[in-house]
Order: C-alpha cells, then sequence, then structure tokens
C-alpha cells in the first residue's frame, strides 16, 4: 500500500488518473485480503498497536518528495511553459514548491489528525483504566473562595434526606431552611389529607 501510494503522489502531474487506479486498487485488495483472512486461511491473532510506528514518518517524508517531484514534473515538462527561459522555469519552480508546502502545512493545522469523538473515547478509555487498574486517587474539588489549607464544604452523600442538612458552599447557604420549611409544608398538607379523610372513612366504614 505505501509503494502505491509512493508511485501516485510522486508522479501524479505525469499521470493525473493515478489517484483513481490506487483507490480501485486499494478497495480490491481490502476485499480480497478480507476474504482471504475470513475464508481461506485462519484469522490472525488480534494484536495491539499505538500507530502505524516508523510508516507514518515514510508516508511524511513520501509527502514532502513529491511536493518536489510534482513541481519539477510541471515547470519543465509543461507544453504552457515552452516558451520560458530558464531562468524564469527556476523561479516558477520556486514559488510553485514553496506554495504547496505551505498549503500542505496549513492543512496539516486545519484537519485534526485525532477526530474530536476519538480522542474523548481515547482520554474516557485512559481515565477509566487509571481509576480502575492503577488505582489512581480522586481529583480534589477546587470551591472558589476556599483556601487550599482552609475547611473543605461539608459534600457528604447521605442514605437518606433529613431536615439536617447543611451545605457550606454556593448556592447552597439556604438549604437547611428551604429544606425545613419544604418538610413542614409536606407534614401539614398530609395531616389535612387525613383529616379530611377521617369522617370519609367513617361513613363508609358504618355502611
Amino acid at each position: 500500500m505505501v509503494l502505491i501510494y509512493g508511485y501516485t503522489v510522486l508522479f501524479v502531474a505525469a499521470l493525473p488518473l493515478a489517484p483513481l487506479l490506487a483507490l480501485i486498487n486499494a478497495y480490491a485488495q481490502i476485499r480480497v485480503d478480507a476474504w482471504n483472512i475470513s475464508v481461506v486461511s485462519r484469522r490472525p491473532w488480534p494484536q495491539n498497536a499505538e500507530d502505524i510506528g516508523s510508516w507514518a514518518d515514510i508516508i511524511e517524508l513520501l509527502s514532502y518528495i513529491a511536493v518536489f517531484t510534482n513541481s519539477i514534473i510541471i515547470t519543465y515538462t509543461g507544453e504552457f511553459l515552452t516558451h520560458w527561459t530558464n531562468a524564469n522555469r527556476i523561479i516558477t519552480f520556486a514559488f510553485l514548491y514553496h506554495g504547496m508546502v505551505v498549503a500542505k502545512q496549513l492543512a496539516a493545522l486545519v484537519i485534526e489528525d485525532v477526530p474530536g469523538d476519538v480522542q474523548i473515547q481515547i482520554d474516557r478509555q485512559e481515565f477509566v483504566e487509571k481509576k480502575l487498574i492503577f488505582c489512581a486517587a480522586d481529583d480534589q474539588m477546587e470551591v472558589p473562595g476556599v483556601a487550599e489549607d482552609g475547611d473543605a464544604p461539608d459534600v457528604t452523600i447521605f442514605d437518606k434526606d433529613d431536615s439536617v442538612v447543611y451545605l457550606d458552599y454556593p448556592g447552597y447557604e439556604n438549604y437547611g431552611k428551604e429544606r425545613k420549611r419544604e418538610i413542614s409544608d409536606s407534614v401539614r398538607s398530609r395531616k389535612k389529607q387525613d383529616e379530611g379523610y377521617g369522617p370519609r372513612a367513617a361513613e363508609l366504614t358504618s355502611l
């Protein structure tokens, strides 16, 4: 595959149809290899790999060489430049080469190597491994207005909710009073319901 990529990008200016032919060849090779692995031979044992290794550097080098070779092919074999002098061809080659290198660098900056959703899954997997396998400690919660050596707010999660819960945390200053008022209102409404159902229950019982 790397050889096909190399021939395609190095001499694409001489044969513009080369990328299409390489795409057809790559698709056919993928399907044939999948059929061989699934039907003809025993499936290989899967192994972990972080990336493609040194092949990534080789492909990167081929891309830079391709810029050089295609610039030369366009400058010295283009029919529209036959009447140009050698000095004009050299200047055209310099501008074309550097322009394509700058365009390649801009494309590398704009296009992410790892998509955002894939990076989220990678970060999540690393977080889970740290917590479950390496038993990493939980991160300390940073509270605005509280010094590092000061008393941290009580954020304990209780088994049941009651009226004695006070959290010294921004936004929960009046939590205790509000919670106590909610409980008292609930108790009063329940008593009213019981008082209202009392006479009615007595009538039903007498019947």
